[in-house]
């Protein structure tokens, strides 16, 4: 186990590696996490350099090139989380596109173009069993990130889970994991805080109801028909970054058959405004 000195020696003689996603190593000791590896870096980038955020975030200890160490904060829920406590964290969405909305430091390792990033969430995905119409359109998606491309930029999660949000007690929640956060499209988290809805329940919970949930606690003014067009574009897109296999095992065959419903769906009001191949 190759670590950063200063990592080693904050972490203490009991480190513990930690399982999970993404292209970086998290080790825990001490009462502190380290992540380390080429996902550190937008990781250190918003917990140094664009906080203080207005959702809560693990504290920063240390940081330097390739690596950051962060304050172990506990956790609480390891369960399915209800749609009221899921739809409350559009509520954190919105306040962290409001105040990031054109900031200065969306730079570094944030500034990724739309292409290379939805090239890089493919790797995590598999996409056995998509209807030919989808399929069609994640070959030719052009239009698709040119809808995205044409959106106000802010600081996006991208990974807006409940496994990324500890709850060290009643009423908080921590955002943690920021390694494939970015400078894009507000409408790329609202799109994956709806993935959360086959994997969680086994059901879609996108619709006009969270929509309009989350566009009424933007101070920003957001134009409804457009950000619900880009939503559906970031809909499609994310796609590949899904294990549909690991899906239909973890939730049933009507999980599967519920996501892709979302993304038909939302192909069909791209169509009907106008954006189709």
């Amino acid at each position: 186990m190759e670590l950063p000195e200063p990592v080693r020696a904050l972490l203490g003689a009991s480190i513990e590696p930690l399982t999970g996603y993404g292209a970086s190593r998290v080790y825990r000791g001490n009462g502190l996490v380290a992540k380390v590896g080429p996902g550190a870096a937008a990781e250190r980038h918003v917990l140094t350099r664009l906080a203080p955020l207005p959702i809560e975030t693990p504290e920063s200890v240390a940081d330097g090139e390739g690596w950051i160490v962060m304050a172990e904060v506990a956790d609480t829920a390891d369960r399915i989380w209800p749609l009221p406590e899921l739809v409350e964290l559009l509520d954190d969405l919105a306040a962290l596109h409001d105040s990031h909305q054109a900031h200065p430091a969306l730079t570094g390792p944030l500034a990724v173009s739309l292409v290379e990033y939805f090239e890089r969430l493919a790797g995590y995905g598999d996409a056995t069993g998509l209807p030919e119409r989808l399929r069609a359109a994640l070959a030719a998606p052009q239009h698709l990130i040119a809808l995205l491309e044409a959106e106000p930029v802010t600081l996006v999660h991208g990974d807006p889970y409940p496994r990324n949000i500890l709850r060290p007690a009643a009423g908080r929640r921590v955002w943690i994991d920021w390694e494939d956060s970015l400078a894009g499209p507000a409408a790329l988290d609202v799109a994956a805080w709806a993935m959360e809805g086959p994997w969680g329940s086994g059901s879609s919970i996108y619709g006009p109801a969270a929509l309009d949930h989350y566009l009424a606690r933007r101070r920003a003014p957001v134009e409804r028909r457009r950000f619900s067009l880009a939503v559906d574009a970031a809909s499609i897109l994310l796609t590949p970054s899904q294990n549909l296999t690991e899906l239909a095992d973890s939730r049933g065959s009507g999980a599967v058959a519920a996501f892709v419903a979302d993304r038909l769906a939302a192909l069909d009001r791209l169509a009907d405004n106008g954006f189709s191949r």
